[in-house]
């Protein structure tokens, strides 16, 4: 999952216009980021849901961080008001967003695992966290363990920085 960070701001300061120009720009971050197989669309107002079929929860990570890096380097150009053509203006809005991950490996049916709620959880704690970040869960079945010490100390390195 991935949510807009004050999007409400950009729609309340420059119009909702802008606001779908903003959602349009951070599509084509996600889809420039994603695989063919993979699955993006945009969950409701400013989330999108994006799946990653065969994708450990490191590689998820790996693609979460670089759409969330890519919104971030992606500014919205508004050109402003009382342009002429000999003196256009246009200001740069800063867009970022928050990821909540969550990541099934088991056998049984994903859907009563509650992925969704999984990822949901992880995106508040992102904006709780101040936002402009990703933040994971795997969820486990019981008895099975479903992340590697390998991949935990890979998603550690991952995210040291961003501590």
């Amino acid at each position: 999952m991935i949510d807009i960070d004050h999007f409400k701001k950009v729609n309340d300061q420059w119009g909702h216009e802008k606001g779908n120009q903003a959602l349009k720009l951070i599509a084509k971050c996600i889809i420039d980021n994603i695989r063919k197989l993979d699955i993006a669309c945009r969950y409701g107002g400013e989330e999108f849901a994006i799946i990653l079929p065969s994708s450990d929860i490191v590689t998820s990570a790996r693609v979460a961080e670089r759409i969330r890096q890519s919104i971030e380097q992606t500014p919205l150009t508004v050109a402003l008001e009382n342009n002429t053509l000999e003196n256009k203006t246009t200001q740069h809005i800063p867009l970022t967003a928050s990821a909540g991950l969550s990541s099934y490996n088991g056998n049984n049916d994903p859907a009563a695992c509650n992925i969704v709620e999984a990822a949901d959880e992880q995106l508040y704690l992102a904006k709780e966290q101040g936002r402009n970040r990703v933040c994971y869960a795997v969820i486990e079945e019981v008895g099975h363990q479903q992340v590697s010490t390998e991949e935990k100390d890979a998603l550690a390195t991952l995210f040291d920085d961003r501590l």
